[in-house]
C-alpha cells in the first residue's frame, strides 16, 4: 500500500519542481514547516500570484471606462490651398472684405487644441467588461487556492510516507537482529548436535528474506526522500525528520461549496456570462459626450483666436460583416 501512495507524489512532482530556496530550510522537518516551506518557494504559487495581478490589471483596464478621455495636440502647418487658407483666416480672426475667396493666399497656423470625451453609452459593454473582470479576479484566486492545495497534500504525503518508510526499516531492523540472534543460537545448537539441518536452512532463509525487506525498505526510503526534497526544491541530501509532528487538522464539518475548484468553476461561468453580454452589447447604439477647446495663431496674418465645440455624438452599426455575431459566438 505504501508504494501507491508513492504514485500520486511522482506524477505531481514535476508541476512543483522548485528553484534554489531564497530562505535557509529548516534543520529538521515536520509537517506543517515543509508545507510551509514548500509554499513560500513554489514556483507555481508565486505564478498563481501573478495570474491575480494580471487580472486586477484586466480591470483597471476595464474600469477606465468610467473616466472621460482627455488629450492635447499642438501643431503647425503652412499652405496655399484655398479653403484651408480661408479657414486659417477666420480661426485666426483675420478676415477682412477685401480678400479673395478663389485665392487668399499663403497662410500658416500655429494650432492647440485640448479635447474630452466620455462614453456614456454602449450597450452595457463597459459595465459587463468589469464585472468579467471582477470574476477573472476570483476565478484566478480560487486556481491560487488550488493550486496551494495540491501542494500541501502532494508535500505531506511525501512527507508521511517517509516517516512510514523510516518506521517500517526500524522495525524490519528489528526483525533481523532477532532472526540473527536465533540464527546464532540454533547454528550452536546445530554444532553440539542438538537442531536438524532443515530447522538450520530454515533460519537462515528467513533470515535472508529479512534482509531482503530491509533492503526494500531502505530503497523506498531513498524514493520518499527525493521526492520529498524535489518538492520543496532542495538538492539531494540528509532529511531529518522532527520525532513528533503535529497532526494535520480535519474540519468539523466540511464545506464542500468552498473547494477552490468549484469557486474557481462558478467564476469562470460568471466571466463567460459577463463576457456574452458584452458582446451582444455590440447591437446596440454608443452615445459618446465631447468637448474641445482651441487656439490658433498665424504668422502670416498676424491674427490669433480661439474657439470651442461641445455636443453629443451617437453610433449605430446597421452592417459590420457579422463581427457581433462572431463575438456573440465566441463568447
Amino acid at each position: 500500500m505504501s508504494r501507491w501512495l508513492l504514485l500520486p507524489a511522482l506524477l505531481l512532482a514535476p508541476f512543483f519542481t522548485l528553484r534554489a530556496a531564497e530562505l535557509p530550510p529548516p534543520q529538521t522537518w515536520d509537517a506543517p514547516s515543509a508545507v510551509a516551506y514548500a509554499l513560500r518557494n513554489s514556483p507555481d504559487s508565486r505564478i498563481a500570484a501573478a495570474r491575480i495581478g494580471e487580472a486586477e490589471a484586466m480591470l483597471r483596464q476595464a474600469g477606465a471606462a468610467d473616466y472621460p478621455r482627455l488629450s492635447l495636440a499642438a501643431g503647425y502647418t503652412q499652405t496655399d490651398n484655398p479653403m484651408y487658407s480661408f479657414g486659417n483666416i477666420l480661426n485666426q480672426g483675420a478676415f477682412t472684405p477685401s480678400i479673395d475667396f478663389n485665392d487668399p493666399g499663403r497662410t500658416d497656423n500655429l494650432n492647440l487644441t485640448a479635447s474630452a470625451r466620455y462614453r456614456l453609452y454602449n450597450g452595457g459593454r463597459d459595465q459587463a467588461r468589469q464585472q468579467a473582470a471582477r470574476e477573472g479576479i476570483k476565478a484566478a484566486q480560487a486556481a491560487e487556492g488550488e493550486v496551494r492545495q495540491q501542494l500541501e497534500q502532494a508535500v505531506f504525503r511525501a512527507y508521511q510516507h517517509m516517516v512510514d518508510t523510516r518506521r517500517l526499516i526500524a522495525a524490519r531492523e528489528k526483525t533481523l537482529e532477532a532472526i540473527r540472534s536465533s540464527l546464532a543460537v540454533a547454528r550452536a545448537r546445530f554444532n553440539a548436535g542438538d537442531l536438524l539441518r532443515v530447522d538450520l536452512l530454515n533460519l537462515e532463509v528467513q533470515e535472508s528474506q529479512a534482509r531482503e525487506n530491509l533492503i526494500q525498505a531502505q530503497h523506498d526510503d531513498q524514493l520518499a526522500r527525493r521526492i520529498f526534497l524535489r518538492l520543496l526544491g532542495l538538492p539531494e541530501g540528509e532529511v531529518v525528520l522532527a520525532s513528533e509532528s503535529p497532526a494535520p487538522v480535519v474540519p468539523d464539518q466540511p464545506d464542500i461549496s468552498r473547494r477552490p475548484e468549484l469557486e474557481r468553476i462558478e467564476a469562470e461561468l460568471a466571466a463567460a456570462t459577463a463576457q456574452v453580454r458584452e458582446a451582444r452589447g455590440g447591437y446596440l447604439p454608443t452615445v459618446d459626450g465631447v468637448a474641445s477647446y482651441q487656439f490658433d495663431q498665424g504668422g502670416e496674418t498676424g491674427g490669433e483666436g480661439d474657439s470651442w465645440l461641445a455636443g453629443l455624438q451617437v453610433s449605430f452599426n446597421l452592417f459590420d460583416g457579422h463581427l457581433t455575431a462572431g463575438r456573440v459566438a465566441q463568447a
